[in-house]
């Protein structure tokens, strides 16, 4: 089996790798390869991994927790068109994901009301979440899909899976759960203000 060791196996942006895990005889048939290509970490990568993986549980069982309680807080907002987290009991793959996880894991979609420019202008209103395209960190990380990990996808696909300018995927950190509600509430404030100086009336 094959893993990013630089997301959540890592979780702290500080390293890049991959990792290649399996019965020996699969092992075996890679380490020529490595050996040849000389791809294998340098030892203060290795041990950051090594660390990383310490707290993997703890991690992760906290960004469970937070992404919930994000998804639940974001459904629940008038400036929020759709949340997309398994875990959210009004999602379409609610009961498998029940039953199959016992966490639907740090990263979360949302689509706020408005254009485009109004998902520009929350994610870039916000303080605890960096501008950023990654996710497992222990922090919190905002991104515009179209304008990053989707930008040079065809417009048919992109309306194919669901992706559109509105769409912010956020990846959830183990900071506060209650600071980053509040950063996401100061952030969605911004489009009402906004609407409000322009003679918008909801």
């Amino acid at each position: 089996m094959l893993h990013s060791g630089t997301k959540y196996f890592a979780g702290h942006s500080d390293l890049i790798c991959g990792v290649a895990a399996g019965r020996r005889d699969l092992i075996d048939q890679i380490l020529p390869t490595r050996t040849t290509l000389g791809c294998c970490m340098d030892p203060h990568a290795a041990f950051l991994l090594l660390r990383g993986i310490k707290t993997l549980a703890v991690r992760v069982e906290r960004q469970n927790q937070s992404a919930l309680r994000i998804a639940e807080f974001l459904s629940r907002h008038p400036k929020v068109a759709r949340v997309y987290y398994p875990m959210l009991k009004g999602h379409p793959d609610y009961a498998i994901a029940k039953k199959q996880m016992a966490g639907a894991g740090a990263v979360l979609s949302l689509e706020v009301e408005g254009s485009g420019a109004d998902a520009c202008r929350l994610a870039e209103a916000l303080n605890l979440f960096t501008l950023a395209p990654s996710l497992g960190s222990v922090d919190s990380l905002v991104t515009i899909p179209l304008l990053t990990s989707h930008y040079r996808i065809d417009p048919a696909l992109l309306s194919k899976i669901g992706v559109t300018e509105q769409m912010i995927r956020l990846s959830v950190g183990i900071e506060h759960v209650d600071d980053l509600i509040a950063d996401l509430e100061k952030g969605l404030a911004v489009l009402s203000q906004d609407r409000v100086r322009a003679g918008v009336a909801d």
